[in-house]
């Protein structure tokens, strides 16, 4: 049963996630499609920070679920490991 401490951080992962993913999509934006070039410079820095944000918060999020152990089959060794 999860407490109401886990529950609230659940929330506050999923609302980052959401975030980094507009935070990509607005910065994205400017660099790519902006008018003004110089502004593109100082956006990119952010852009790739953010996109690696979004990358790291989906990796981080299949490790904790166990995505990445359903999808590769180690599951089961890693149960007769841990036994």
């Amino acid at each position: 049963m999860l407490s109401r401490k886990s529950k609230f951080w659940a929330r506050v992962g999923a609302i980052s996630v959401v975030l980094a993913i507009a935070t990509a999509i607005i910065t994205g934006w400017l660099v790519f499609l902006g008018a003004d070039q110089l502004l593109a410079v100082f956006m990119l820095p952010a852009f790739v920070f953010a996109c690696a944000l979004v990358a790291f918060s989906i990796v981080s999020r299949g490790a904790l679920y166990g995505w990445f152990e359903r999808v590769s089959g180690l599951s089961e060794t890693t149960e007769k490991f841990v036994r």
